[in-house]
């Protein structure tokens, strides 16, 4: 077997959630709840959800 480590780094990529309601995507996080994110997210915002102890400020979304 061998390992293969990816050479890219996700928070480099302008990835996010899509979904076919209107205005947003549903989200849960890891706390466990719930929450429609809308559209109008900044990706910064975006972005620092998917980081783990990155220390962004995430303000309101």
């Amino acid at each position: 077997m061998t390992s293969v480590s990816a050479l890219w780094r996700a928070l480099s990529l302008n990835v996010t959630s899509h979904s076919r309601h209107p205005g947003g995507v549903q989200s849960l996080f890891c706390d466990g709840h719930v929450q429609f994110v809308r559209d109008t997210i900044q990706l910064e915002v975006w972005q620092g959800f998917r980081s783990r102890s990155g220390g962004e400020a995430l303000g309101a979304f």
